[in-house]
């Protein structure tokens, strides 16, 4: 259903798991010189756990910086498609600069079918893709992109709104709600923190979820975004969030947690960038690919899908 600082850290904490597949060829381990921050030493070998018990779990994407309708989009679709074979996502999370360079003119826009509507194969990912605002969504119409949802109900572009929440609920009652926001105009919108803040102290849902386009924490190309750090971190903090994802950075790069909260960056949708690593980093890669998520009550797995590649590392949190 959609609508529109003092962290607990002892009951969550992290391990690192390395995917091994032994008889999966689609979708075989990468090598390692994929991540330019290799996984750490003790990194003990899993496999994924396909199929999931109907009802049990949770599973979906994150990608972001997606649409320039280039090989490297078309590659990553394609291998999401593959993917979603096994995998059987319930929906996808678009992280915003959804229409490269300069967005959308109107709601009819070609970039429509040659960007979202045919890129992303419907009889393979038939899927609903909720989707946020990037920078450069901001260059022409951005509102279009809310207009698309409204006239067009039966797409699977969903944006009711630039900012907005929706909700799952498993088979066990555990609660998940997920809070896309508009990182653009956060500090000059108070109105959509406050928003953010009450929906948050509202939700009694075991996970919570933020996906926006901006990062907070990274190591690429734009580095920390104080602005944003300073004017949202604490809400976040406050509002007990366990994942906080973003695009805009074009690479993967999943961080250790920060005051209970998991940052990752899932922006090579289509061009990537070369990754950089620190102190902070668990994992790091400037290559074309897309995060993919599983969570049940007690934990979230992250598996990092590589494009042509298939999984090329697995990251699961345990609350």
């Amino acid at each position: 259903m959609i609508r529109g600082m003092r962290p607990i850290i002892s009951k969550c904490f992290e391990i690192v798991v390395l995917l091994l597949l032994i008889s999966a060829p689609a979708f075989a381990l990468g090598s390692g010189e994929s991540s330019e921050c290799p996984p750490k030493s003790d990194a003990v070998q899993a496999t994924v756990p396909i199929p999931a018990p109907e009802g049990q779990t949770l599973r979906f994407y994150a990608l972001g910086d997606t649409g320039r309708a280039d090989a490297g989009q078309a590659a990553v679709a394609e291998t999401m498609a593959r993917f979603q074979t096994d995998f059987a996502a319930a929906f996808v999370l678009l992280l915003g600069d959804n229409f490269y360079p300069r967005g959308v003119r109107s709601s009819g826009d070609p970039q429509w079918k040659s960007k979202f509507e045919q890129m992303y194969d419907s009889s393979r990912l038939l899927l609903p893709f909720y989707a946020v605002l990037g920078n450069h969504d901001y260059r022409r119409n951005e509102k279009a992109q809310i207009e698309y949802s409204r006239i067009n109900p039966q797409s699977r572009w969903k944006m009711p709104a630039r900012y907005y929440s929706f909700s799952h609920r498993l088979s066990d009652g555990t609660g998940i709600d997920f809070f896309g926001i508009d990182s653009n105009t956060l500090e000059d919108d108070p109105s959509q923190l406050t928003w953010l803040e009450s929906a948050l102290e509202s939700s009694s849902a075991e996970w919570k979820i933020v996906f926006t386009h901006h990062v907070l924490y990274n190591y690429g190309h734009y580095g920390n975004d104080q602005k944003l750090i300073n004017g949202l971190e604490n809400s976040l903090i406050r509002g007990g969030v366990d994942l906080y994802l973003s695009g805009h950075e074009h690479q993967l790069q999943i961080l250790k947690s920060e005051f209970g909260i998991s940052y990752m960056t899932s922006g090579a949708g289509s061009r990537p960038r070369k990754a950089g690593c620190g102190e902070n980093t668990v994992y790091a890669a400037g290559l074309p690919g897309f995060l993919a998520f599983e969570i049940a009550r007690t934990q979230l797995t992250t598996y990092v899908v590589l494009a042509d590649r298939g999984v090329d590392f697995v990251y699961t949190i345990l609350k």
